[in-house]
């Protein structure tokens, strides 16, 4: 499933990285899934729970075009927040479901998916004053990182932050330094 790892700030970040890839690789350990749990990027939230979209379970179950619901906006079809996992609103795990997300073919066009969802939320990342409060996450096996990064800097110049993050599944995930 695809994951996102929001963190209450940048000091938090190592801290918060550490602890989750610790999480993940028991979740992983557990489950026997070597694909589980795709992170497709860390973000800065001063408050994690507010104004992110939902994902409501019920309506897939009914068999209803399920949707994504904000307290300040209507429902909306696509992705929106399945079920997350946190620790003291420090960090937390959040996983991202929705249509755009099953149908996309590819980690870029989950992640495409996914940002859109943030940039589409009532609230903010981060302060209207901070830039770069999303750092994007890649798997081991993606090449062409660099080219990655400036892509989606050029499309969300104040969204995408100056370094990105490796989830290697030996060593955990890895922060890179930027381009």
């Amino acid at each position: 499933m695809v994951a996102l790892l929001l963190v209450r700030s940048i000091t938090d970040a190592p801290f918060a990285v550490r602890a989750v890839h610790e999480f993940l690789a028991y979740r992983r350990s557990g489950s026997g899934l070597e694909q589980d749990d795709e992170i497709l990027a860390v973000c800065l939230k001063g408050d994690l729970d507010a104004g992110l979209p939902i994902w409501h379970l019920a309506d897939h179950e009914l068999g209803q075009t399920p949707v994504r619901v904000c307290a300040t906006r209507g429902a909306v079809a696509g992705v929106g927040i399945r079920e997350s996992f946190s620790l003291s609103g420090i960090w937390a795990v959040c996983w991202v479901d929705g249509p755009l997300l099953r149908t996309a073919r590819n980690s870029a066009a989950r992640r495409e998916a996914l940002l859109r969802m943030l940039v589409d939320a009532p609230f903010p990342l981060g302060s209207s004053a901070e830039s770069g409060v999303v750092f994007p996450v890649f798997g081991a096996d993606v090449e062409c990182v660099e080219a990655e990064v400036r892509a989606l800097k050029a499309r969300y110049p104040r969204l995408i932050g100056s370094r990105w993050y490796r989830d290697d599944r030996m060593r955990g995930i890895v922060s890179v330094e930027p381009v």
